[in-house]
């Protein structure tokens, strides 16, 4: 596949260099600068792209509608993005397509390999996203337009949202003298609770024994000392107890909301 990529950041890079490992060929990128670590030709005017086989568009989804539109002449077989949220239609044109990794890209030039993604897009465009995604030795899923809002919901609760709480924690072990690294291994024993004993046998806590003067004194120093998580957090707290709720009862969500609202109604 000859391809071109429109934004060489963080997921462009990674699948600039990820494609090219697989024997892709990158006929030129076009990007704000043009990169060193990036050995492909920079095309600092979109006007003069290459005829290419797919033009991946990387940019913020708002700019992909501006950007895309500036090269509707060009008669690449598939114009493709990689944002989560937007459908492909946005394109406009035959030959479309959204794929997306079910994963952060954290950093430039990451590697896309063995990862599981999601393809949206026409026929052309599907077909297209499943070679790439199998030449990449990963798995995917077909999903459709309308469901890209609430799939990229997800996306964002179980990463960025994660991230997150996981900052907030380590920043309180922090004020108690304890390393705020530690929570990235609170964090990875839940996960392998999880990927051991399913989604659904993983809770451990206060909420699932039952402990509910341990919830209640730890939701009074939560008030306490961080009001502003408090009340960020006890609809969080609320979904947590509704979990364990289907398995051990209503009661169990019953009682967190009571001690909630007691704790709530407490001065200071």
């Amino acid at each position: 596949m000859r391809f071109f990529i429109v934004g060489m950041g963080r997921a462009g890079s990674s699948l600039f260099f990820s494609l090219r490992k697989r024997g892709h060929i990158c006929l030129g990128y076009h990007s704000l600068k043009p990169h060193d670590d990036v050995d492909a030709e920079f095309y600092p005017d979109l006007q003069d792209i290459p005829q290419v086989d797919t033009i991946f568009f990387t940019v913020p989804d708002s700019l992909i509608p501006v950007v895309s539109e500036k090269v509707s002449r060009n008669r690449a077989h598939v114009f493709a993005h990689l944002s989560g949220s937007m459908p492909s239609n946005i394109f406009g044109r035959e030959g479309v397509l959204s794929i997306h990794p079910i994963v952060s890209i954290g950093q430039r030039n990451m590697e896309l390999l063995g990862l599981p993604w999601t393809i949206e897009g026409d026929a052309k465009g599907q077909e297209m996203g499943k070679r790439i995604v199998e030449e990449l030795g990963g798995r995917y899923y077909i999903i459709h337009s309308e469901d890209k809002p609430l799939y990229h919901a997800a996306c964002v609760i179980g990463s960025n949202l994660v991230l997150t709480l996981l900052i907030h924690a380590g920043e309180i072990l922090n004020g108690l003298g304890i390393e705020k690294s530690e929570v990235l291994r609170l964090a990875g024993s839940v996960i392998n609770n999880m990927d051991r004993d399913g989604f659904d046998k993983a809770q451990t806590g206060p909420i699932e024994r039952g402990d509910w003067e341990t919830l209640r004194n730890d939701l009074i120093a939560l008030k306490k000392s961080y009001p502003y998580l408090f009340q960020s957090l006890a609809n969080l707290i609320l979904l947590n107890a509704h979990l364990v709720s289907r398995e051990k009862g209503k009661e169990y969500e019953e009682n967190v909301l009571s001690i909630i609202s007691d704790v709530n109604s407490l001065r200071g």
